[in-house]
């Protein structure tokens, strides 16, 4: 899964191509957002970039608007993608996310359950591969 900006849902193309032209389900959460409003490629645009690309109807034909977030939507946002991968896969499943480094830092907020309150930045540089494993908790 990827956000759909161009530079991640390039890089998420790539790998795709890469793994046999497996489908690239595009997750609109998992774009950046605190630095203001902004209109994004329309869905035309992105698939004739990106074939492999499946975007949500949230993506029109003349585009769609993002950006304005504030820090407790953002990790609000986090907390809601975070839900959704655990609704969505099992424990064992395998999944490439492929998102920013300022989204990264709040995913990894909320992860690792730092509070908002606590300034910490994860440092990703311009690419990095991290693997993150769910266990799932043991009936006690």
């Amino acid at each position: 899964m990827s956000s759909p900006l161009l530079r991640a849902l390039g890089t998420a193309s790539i790998i795709a191509h890469h793994l046999g032209n497996c489908p690239v389900e595009v997750w609109t959460e998992l774009r950046e957002g605190l630095d203001g409003s902004y209109k994004g490629y329309g869905s035309l645009e992105l698939l004739q970039r990106f074939p492999l690309a499946v975007l949500p109807a949230t993506i029109t034909p003349d585009g769609w608007d993002h950006g304005g977030d504030t820090q407790e939507s953002m990790f609000e946002r986090c907390r809601q993608i975070i839900n959704l991968l655990r609704q969505c896969f099992k424990p064992d499943d395998t999944i490439v996310v492929v998102t920013h480094g300022g989204m990264l830092t709040y995913l990894f907020h909320v992860l690792l359950q730092i509070s908002p309150l606590t300034p910490s930045w994860f440092d990703v540089m311009y690419g990095a591969i991290n693997h993150v494993r769910f266990v799932p908790r043991k009936n006690r």
